[in-house]
């Protein structure tokens, strides 16, 4: 065999084997068009040297193998504009195909031309200038590349330029029978020298790029396996491409059992899912913008993820698929969220407490020494410990709310606030938002959320003062809450879960209330767990000096006095009144009396606290005999005027409306 032969064997064999195996990569990688065009190339080459081969066999058609050299060679200088491309990253189809088709077709045309035909030359002139095009672009996107990449595509280019010298070459023996490189008839052409030498040349570029790429890409394999954020390939219909461990994790999904379902339908809830799809449809084309949005389980269970999402592109810049990259921010909107009621929360302690200040007793203090008041505070000790539900019994101005307060600042409950509520002085229409809270829009004028008073007590102690004015309609939500501790707002359906310890306070007896059917009977049940009867200040009368005490000193601050003694004759003129209104009233009295009174002893004075001239007579009259004539001295000492802060029902310790009605029930009436 000689030589030439066994060298252009071995050629063929090379370019075929590389064909092959780079047609096989580019299946593997999905028929990547860089690996695709150069296996064609390459096995094309192999054709073209197997052919070859035979020309040495003189028993052949010499014409009709020449015929099919060109065939070959047609073939693999046609696909080469288009590996150029791929491979530089810099496609562009129209002068592919316009470089590919000048060629092909001038090679196509040569198998139609006679050698000996006057067309000849002219054929030969067309390819040659179709292969120096072609060699041309390859050498400029060659040298683009470099720049781009900083050297990378030295093979390539070294390897255009060789095969512009061997081009050259050809063109000056063909043209003018010059031979820069020595020829001896019969051997290989030098020009057919090239496709070996770029085949050889370029698969070393190619399997180093192929070795960093399963690298990188390894890198990235592990990244997006042990990484903690959801990466999912959704193509341009939104079925399911590639989705990472993590995803697996997460949702409960195996990506095998979910590639190509839909992930709109499959994973979006779908109270957002219409949202979620117009999202995806009318972003740019180049990038989306960045959001969140609930991502359900297969268990039902939802996440909150924040999304970025990028559209991978092909070659000519194409969209084929969505990359999305989420990160699970589940907790942290669950913080935001927390934030969020806590800011409402302290917006709604911070407007209950500026109330407090106008509606507040203004004393924190229990005064006085007697048994029954001690024995009060026994109870309220025992009360405090415990989240008991605790009803305080006594008539109005006794000092009920004091005692609500001892419990809850020895309760465990005591870092929370104390929360007050007076049904009585709420409108029965408005009471149930007061207590409940509202939506927006649950009513009119309901322009805002608002919570409830039960809401604002959570975790700390809810006093309701009156309860017996509580509306029946309602006493069915307070016993389910101090049942299960349960409610919903005014508006919504949402069923709201509180921690309140409730402390109720009347001045009625709801057990007659229950008799009339007034009050719930289980409700007077369930808050009648723990009572505490505040005695009225008649029963403890030994408690009174000190009483005055202590408002003495009190408006002495206020009013910018220094009163520091009280006679004694004065002391048993208080002591002899019944006291109706109990410490409210006697506060009253004092407050009065130090307005009325100069230099430093207080002055009581009598009409203030009508007493009969018969004493003993007094005391046989009855109570609405006493009553009657009480409420009538206060009046016309206050000049018939019944609200305001020198009005009777200031004086007495009683709401307007009570007082008006009493009058009414005791037949007094304004003379005219």
């Amino acid at each position: 065999m000689e030589p030439i032969v066994f060298s252009i064997i071995i050629f063929g064999s090379i370019s075929t084997a590389f064909g092959l195996i780079y047609l096989f990569v580019s299946y593997r990688l999905h028929y990547e068009k860089q690996y695709l065009y150069f296996g064609l190339f390459a096995l094309f080459a192999g054709c073209y040297y197997f052919t070859e081969i035979w020309i040495f066999f003189r028993n052949i058609d010499q014409t009709i193998l020449q015929r099919i050299l060109i065939f070959w060679a047609a073939l693999y200088y046609g696909i080469f504009p288009w590996f150029i491309g791929e491979y530089t990253g810099r496609v562009n189809r129209n002068i592919q195909r316009i470089l590919s088709s000048v060629f092909v077709i001038a090679y196509f045309l040569f198998l139609l031309i006679p050698e000996a035909s006057s067309f000849w030359i002219i054929w030969q002139i067309v390819a040659h200038i179709g292969t120096f095009a072609i060699i041309g672009y390859g050498i400029l996107r060659g040298l683009t590349f470099m720049n781009d990449k900083r050297g990378s595509g030295l093979l390539l280019l070294n390897s255009l330029l060789i095969m512009l010298a061997l081009f050259l070459e050809e063109i000056l023996y063909t043209y003018a029978g010059i031979s820069v490189i020595p020829r001896n008839s019969g051997d290989f052409p030098p020009l057919d020298y090239y496709p070996m030498l770029f085949i050889v040349l370029m698969t070393i570029d190619l399997t180093n790029d192929m070795l960093v790429r399963f690298r990188m890409e390894r890198r990235w394999s592990l990244l997006m396996e042990n990484v903690d954020l959801i990466i999912v390939e959704l193509n341009l219909d939104g079925s399911i491409m590639y989705a990472n461990p993590y995803f697996e994790k997460i949702s409960g999904y195996k990506l095998d059992q979910i590639r190509g379902e839909n992930w709109f339908d499959l994973m979006i809830p779908e109270r957002i899912r219409e949202e979620i799809r117009h999202i995806a449809k009318h972003q740019p084309e180049s990038i989306f913008p960045k959001y969140k949005n609930a991502v359900q389980t297969s268990e039902g269970e939802e996440f909150i993820f924040y999304w970025r999402n990028m559209q991978l592109t092909d070659e000519v810049g194409e969209p084929v698929s969505l990359l999305s990259v989420g990160m699970d921010v589940s907790r942290e909107e669950q913080y935001l969220r927390d934030i969020e009621e806590l800011k409402l929360k302290l917006e709604a302690e911070n407007l209950y407490l500026k109330e407090e200040l106008v509606l507040n007793f203004k004393f924190d203090k229990i005064i006085g020494t007697s048994d029954t008041l001690k024995y009060v505070l026994y109870r309220t000790e025992q009360a405090a410990p415990t989240d008991t539900t605790v009803l305080i019994e006594g008539e109005t101005g006794v000092g009920k709310e004091l005692i609500a307060r001892a419990v809850h600042a020895a309760s465990k409950r005591n870092k929370f606030p104390l929360v007050k509520v007076n049904c009585s002085a709420i409108h029965s229409n408005l009471i149930e938002s007061e207590l409940f809270g509202h939506e927006k829009g649950a009513f009119t004028g309901a322009d805002k959320m608002r919570r409830g008073r039960f809401e604002v007590a959570h975790e700390g102690t809810l006093f309701l003062d009156e309860i017996g004015e509580l509306p029946l309609e309602l006493q069915t939500k307070l016993l389910r809450i101090l049942e299960e501790g349960e409610f919903e707002r005014l508006g919504s359906n949402e069923t709201r879960k509180v921690d309140v310890r409730i402390i109720v306070a009347t001045n009625r007896n709801l057990k007659e209330e229950v008799k009339r059917g007034n009050f719930r009977e289980d409700l007077y049940f369930r808050l009648n767990a723990f009572q505490i009867l505040v005695p009225p200040l008649r029963k403890r009368m030994e408690d009174l000096p000190l009483l005055v005490e202590f408002f003495v000193d009190f408006y002495n601050k206020r009013l910018g006095k220094s009163i520091s003694t009280v006679k004694k004759y004065d002391l048993e003129l208080l002591k002899k009144y019944h006291w109706p209104g109990n410490i409210r009233e006697l506060r009253n009295v004092v407050e009065r009396s130090m307005i009325n009174s100069s230099g430093t002893t207080l002055r009581i004075d009598e009409s203030f606290i009508p007493l009969p001239t018969d004493e003993i007579g007094e005391r046989m009259q009855t109570l609405e005999t006493i009553e009657r004539k009480h409420i009538t001295a206060v009046l016309k000492s206050c000049n018939w005027r019944i609200e305001g802060a020198k009005g009777a029902a200031g004086i007495l310790g009683l709401n307007p409306n009570t007082l008006r009605n009493r009058m009414s029930k005791l037949g007094i009436k304004r003379p005219n």
